[in-house]
């Protein structure tokens, strides 16, 4: 399964899950199709930023849709243009990039295993802090999924049990989240047809498909007012 499938099955999910939540909240079915989405998002993250040949140029690209899908997801979630209560996942999805980012020169630069294993896990406990105070969507144990499969990428067995752990003490509603192991499972290391159109497609995805979903809740409202 190349990295292309997986980000239309993560971005199907994630239209399902919103759908769910902004138009069909009884659609209890969505919201477990959507926990596929998140985890994910988190593994193709974790292996863009492994292979990235300008890690700041990636940071930047994934912090100004933080910035652009800011005002579409307080629109769609909470129906007003500021909502400080939640950030999008775009900002989770950048501190965790980050994380992985200062990971990386920590292999490089500290060959003592002991006190590697020490600065990993200061960078994860400031990522996973950063996004607690920040409140970005999935919080610390967002942090922790897209940590997971960076610093476990070379082993499918121990990424997975660490993922069904995490996944196992997260809110019942997450749970279906761990079977999106099955799908990067199967991953097969390929990108699959990677133009860049369509890449800043799937980007674009997010704001666009909230502000079409808060457009459509509004149309809901007004029809069955």
């Amino acid at each position: 399964m190349s990295s292309l499938s997986l980000k239309m099955i993560a971005a199907l999910s994630m239209l399902l899950d919103h759908a769910g939540r902004i138009l069909f909240p009884e659609a209890v079915w969505m919201t477990y199709a959507g926990r596929l989405a998140f985890p994910l998002f988190a593994f193709l993250l974790a292996e863009g930023a492994v292979h990235t040949k300008n890690s700041r140029r990636y940071a930047l690209r994934i912090g100004l849709f933080a910035v652009l899908s800011e005002i579409p997801f307080d629109i769609a979630f909470y129906g007003t243009f500021f909502w400080p209560g939640a950030q999008n996942i775009f900002l989770t999805l950048l501190i965790g990039l980050l994380c992985i980012d200062a990971g990386q020169k920590i292999k490089l630069h500290i060959t003592d295993i002991s006190n590697a294993a020490l600065a990993q896990m200061a960078v994860f406990a400031a990522g996973a802090a950063l996004s607690w105070l920040l409140r970005a969507d999935y919080g610390w144990e967002g942090i922790a999924v897209i940590y997971i499969f960076y610093m476990f990428r070379s082993s499918k067995v121990i990424k997975s049990l660490l993922i069904l752990l995490l996944f196992g003490i997260m809110p019942a509603n997450q749970w279906f989240g761990a079977s999106a192991m099955i799908l990067i499972w199967f991953y097969n290391g390929e990108k699959g047809y990677s133009a860049k159109a369509v890449q800043w497609g799937f980007y674009l995805f997010y704001p666009v498909h909230l502000l079409l979903l808060a457009a459509a809740a509004q149309l809901q409202h007004i029809i069955f007012i």
